[in-house]
């Protein structure tokens, strides 16, 4: 441990910081805000959060980003920047007059969003298929299990925006001649591999891994089943609580890939990777020079190529979580 020079507690500095936050934003950061992490960081570089550098900031903020999530989102990060920043901007305004290192450092959301995600692995068309391989090849998991996790994943890639959309797909929103689903004010175009594994798995009933039974339940009659234990199947039947099913959905799909095959990634990335790998079927190799680019000429010509995609994700929201579709980062 390196000795640090002499400001403010930095725990103390956090409290009374917090305290003058509305009653809303005050719960949203003591969710957030671990400073025990912090001063740990602090020890480690022999600094006070108010002496740091540029470096040292972006660093901070992706200790504090992972402590929550293997895989934080760039809203997380962003709301770290600000918290740091108004932090600081506190701490000079009511205990010393210090230039606020965040000011200071000019840390950009993005940048501090790329340097979370520097040791992630590029999240492509390659990285989902290795996915689905995976899945496909561990003769260990039930078969009708590998297909449905198969069919979870393609509709998030093909377009589907979250689980709640897939959970309340009704048969009337599939126009079955064009293999496209209709979603709200959006179409939504699936591959023949999609389409056919989502007939397949409607039409499964029930199924019986080892030891067990399980039923297949649907949502309020969502065209797709959701398979559960015979002890959970009269509560997610008689059920309106779309959370049981979302949970179920979770669980089956996203906690066996981080549990079984060490994949952390949700379906919000699976869709940004899809909508990405569009995109560069019509920008090609200035796809990604486009994404960063923070002209108008390029974010009008993004954000109709979003429209025309149609992807409810906002343009603001795409340019960064796409960054990590993006093989050559900063």
């Amino acid at each position: 441990m390196i000795k640090m020079g002499k400001r403010m507690d930095t725990k103390c500095a956090i409290d009374k910081y917090i305290e003058t936050l509305n009653e809303k934003t005050k719960k949203t950061v003591n969710k957030m805000i671990d400073p025990d992490v912090i001063v740990l960081y602090e020890k480690n570089i022999g600094k006070s959060v108010f002496d740091m550098s540029m470096d040292e900031i972006y660093e901070l903020v992706k200790v504090c980003a992972l402590n929550l999530s293997k895989t934080p989102s760039s809203s997380i990060v962003f709301k770290f920047v600000k918290f740091f920043s108004n932090l600081t901007d506190w701490y000079s305004d009511n205990v010393e007059h210090i230039l606020s290192p965040v000011r200071k450092a000019r840390v950009t959301n993005t940048d501090c969003f790329e340097r979370v995600i520097e040791d992630e692995p590029v999240l492509d068309k390659e990285y989902f298929e290795s996915i689905i391989k995976t899945i496909k090849e561990d003769q260990d998991l039930w078969e009708e299990k590998r297909i449905y996790m198969e069919m979870i994943l393609r509709l998030f890639y093909d377009g589907f925006y979250n689980s709640d959309e897939i959970i309340m797909l009704k048969e009337k929103d599939i126009d079955f001649q064009k293999m496209s689903v209709k979603i709200g004010d959006r179409n939504v175009q699936l591959t023949e591999k999609t389409f056919n594994l989502l007939l397949y798995c409607h039409n499964i009933n029930e199924c019986n891994p080892p030891n067990t039974h399980r039923e297949g339940i649907m949502y309020k009659g969502s065209y797709i089943k959701f398979f559960t234990k015979d002890i959970n199947s009269f509560t997610m039947g008689k059920s309106n609580n779309i959370v049981l099913f979302r949970n179920n959905l979770n669980s089956v799909v996203f906690k066996t890939l981080r549990d079984r095959y060490n994949f952390f990634i949700r379906g919000r990335q699976i869709h940004i990777i899809g909508v990405y790998e569009k995109i560069k079927n019509i920008f090609g190799d200035a796809t990604d020079q486009i994404i960063r680019a923070t002209d108008r000429e390029s974010n009008a010509k993004l954000r109709a190529t979003l429209e025309l995609i149609g992807t409810p994700i906002s343009l603001v929201n795409f340019k960064s979580d796409s960054l990590r579709c993006i093989a050559k980062r900063k």
